[in-house]
């Protein structure tokens, strides 16, 4: 009778294995020169040890079997005498040495403290980093050598409470596979699947820890990135700049909103009274009459013509139609007049509708609104400083801030200069009702004033003779059509939506879309009943674009894939199934299998998990000591594929985070 083994127990290879010899070292036969071999070796390999101290140290040699154990004791270089050191000792790491068969390992592992590392050029600076300006004495003893520390918890094996518990393991670890739903793409979920069906890997997941098992599953089982389920994340931070509420039969009102800068409909049925809170102090039952549904846009809206009579010189703060010099029609706010920080007015003006700012003496244009819902962020870069006060708005001369600084009181205060090129500096406090001058340069802001980030400069037309009644070659135009109540728009500003989007819609959705556009809206219901007459086609000119969702969620992941391909170091994307199977720690394994699902979509997520990658780093560089020197079976070829792939993404993202911190200043 043929039987079965109850467990798999398939030996896991890796690509380039049999390679991995190449990778040692030969020593010579006469160990008294394994110290001079070694010293060369490691220059050899790390050519940037030529600019620190370097001693070979051979704590145990055996010469008949050609086994040597030691580290290679690295300090920053000094010209401080030997009393001196022992006053200010130098930090020091320590690069284990692993000899056997006359085979020195690759000398890519340090030891600094008690936690180990991967060992590059910049890792190792970091670690031999003296805050001190100078070689001031310090407080703690002199710790004559840090090899032997290491023997006690290699004696006690690695991994579970024998392990060293490095720095890094101080952090509270969290799983990144969990923070990946939604997030990835398909072809990267099934290329994991298809790996889990090797049946080495197969047998090292059947055999091995219950919770790398579980890591696994936890990367077959993501979601894959979804338009729909993405829109539900973020439709809340991105607001609606039009609104339309539709009265039910069943004297609900649906709600339907959208943004035009990046369209994606959003529809929910409330009730009477949650539509009444909307409306604010409107009565909800007027404003439903007729046909039974109000279209509004907080925005702007753009009427049929544009009379000479309605164009002026703005004089009071609120939304303002505005061009600039090229014809191009923007619709934003417009400060009239600017304040320095000493209250005083300023001849200047300035538009900004988040995306686009003028500074300038003046700016023409329509009046539209008195909206002061004004884009907000943290103080930084260029930008200005607002506030509201009984429904207008009122700001400052536009400054650019250098840096920050703690004062003695622990407020943080900001370095700045404005446009006018006169330093400011200045610190938030709940006391203050108003800006005051504290010092020469110095002013205490009252916490209700915001700070306004101001991006993407442009000049507008400043003399109502030189705004254009007509649209530019480039302006948004479109045409409504219909019959009865059947409605369809086309042209320009609506070609980027889909047809079942603007063909043969109803009136509602007609309207929708008209106010989306930027029309005033009794004039989109007026042209929807021309047209529903059999009328003429109603054209509109100077609208704004309606961009889809999809479209601008591609043009960000494009953003930040040229960010990916332009930086010094590039991001790359690690498919390590079959090395990770090999672990026994569930978190190291999830960080290890995310490392296959990065991509321009998640990339955020990753930045913000760099300390636990570290920290997994660590652990890798800790196992790979541990599998030369024979107290651990597992491969060092795996060990050393997944040091490197962690060492590389890391340095990718930090490249990355500076990027893009840089944008924001």
């Amino acid at each position: 009778m043929e039987t079965q083994p109850l467990f798999l127990d398939t030996k896991l290879q890796f690509d380039g294995e049999e390679k991995y010899a190449g990778m040692l070292t030969r020593l010579g036969d006469n160990v008294d020169e394994w110290s001079q071999e070694i010293t060369q070796e490691a220059y050899k390999q790390l050519p940037f040890l030529s600019e620190f101290e370097v001693n070979v140290v051979l704590d145990k040699v055996d010469e008949q079997k050609g086994f040597a154990y030691g580290s290679i004791e690295l300090r920053s270089k000094s010209d401080m005498t030997q009393e001196e050191q022992q006053l200010s000792p130098l930090d020091k790491v320590h690069v284990p040495i692993v000899v056997k068969d006359n085979m020195l390992s690759p000398l890519d592992v340090f030891l600094a403290g008690k936690s180990f590392g991967h060992l590059t050029e910049g890792r190792l600076r970091a670690a031999l980093f003296r805050p001190e300006k100078f070689d001031v004495p310090r407080t703690r003893p002199y710790d004559p050598s840090l090899v032997h520390d290491m023997y006690p918890p290699l004696r006690g094996g690695f991994g579970g409470g024998g392990g060293v518990k490095t720095g890094a393991a101080m952090l509270e670890y969290v799983p990144i596979l969990p923070q990946l739903q939604g997030q990835v793409r398909h072809d990267h979920v099934e290329r994991l699947k298809t790996a889990c069906l090797d049946p080495s890997v197969r047998a090292q997941l059947t055999n091995g820890d219950e919770g790398v098992r579980a890591a696994f599953e936890s990367g077959m089982n993501l979601v894959p990135s979804d338009r729909i389920k993405v829109a539900s994340v973020v439709k809340d931070s991105i607001r609606p700049n039009v609104v339309q509420l539709r009265a039910l039969p069943d004297g609900r009102v649906m709600v339907k909103r959208a943004n035009t800068d990046m369209y994606l409909q959003q529809e929910e049925s409330v009730s009477m009274g949650t539509a009444q809170d909307m409306a604010g102090e409107e009565d909800m039952g007027a404003m439903l009459e007729g046909d039974g549904t109000l279209t509004a846009s907080p925005n702007a809206p753009v009427k049929e013509t544009m009379e000479a009579e309605e164009v002026k010189v703005a004089d009071a703060f609120g939304l303002y139609k505005v061009q600039d010099t090229n014809g191009n029609t923007m619709i934003g706010w417009v400060f009239p007049q600017l304040m320095s920080m000493d209250m005083q007015p300023m001849p200047l003006s300035l538009f900004t509708n988040g995306s686009q700012y003028a500074v300038q003496e003046g700016v023409a244009g329509i009046m539209a609104g008195k909206s002061t819902d004004l884009p907000k962020g943290a103080p930084q870069g260029y930008g200005c400083l607002y506030y509201i006060d009984h429904g207008t708005a009122k700001a400052f001369v536009p400054m650019t801030i250098k840096t920050t600084m703690r004062g003695p009181d622990g407020r943080i205060r900001f370095v700045a200069e404005d446009d006018m090129g006169q330093p400011c500096n200045f610190y938030f406090s709940d006391a203050m009702k108003t800006v005051a001058k504290v010092g020469q340069e110095d002013y205490c802001v009252p916490s209700q004033v915001n700070w306004m980030p101001l991006r993407g400069q442009t000049e507008l037309v400043g003399n109502p003779m030189g705004f254009s009644k007509t649209s530019s070659a480039n302006a948004a135009r479109a045409e409504l059509i219909g019959d009865k109540d059947v409605f369809s728009w086309r042209g320009p500003a609506v070609a980027k939506l889909a047809s079942s989007e603007t063909k043969f819609i109803n009136r509602a959705d007609a309207e929708f879309i008209g106010v989306a556009l930027g029309i005033y809206p009794p004039l989109v219901k007026e042209a929807l009943d021309v047209v529903a007459r059999g009328g003429a086609v109603k054209s509109f000119e100077n609208l704004r674009s309606i961009t889809p969702f999809h479209e601008k969620m591609a043009e960000a992941q494009a953003s930040v894939k040229k960010d990916l391909a332009d930086i010094p170091i590039p991001i790359h994307n690690y498919f390590l199934a079959k090395e990770a199977s090999i672990l026994d720690d569930a978190l190291t394994a999830d960080k290890i299998l995310g490392l296959g699902f990065l991509n321009a979509e998640n990339v955020s997520t990753f930045i913000e998990m760099t300390p636990q990658l570290e920290a997994t780093s660590s652990k890798i560089a800790e196992m790979l000591l541990a599998s030369r020197l024979g107290m651990k079976d597992v491969s060092e070829v795996a060990l050393e594929r997944m040091l490197k792939a962690l060492d590389d993404v890391i340095r990718g993202l930090k490249s990355l985070r500076h990027r893009e911190e840089q944008k924001m200043q």
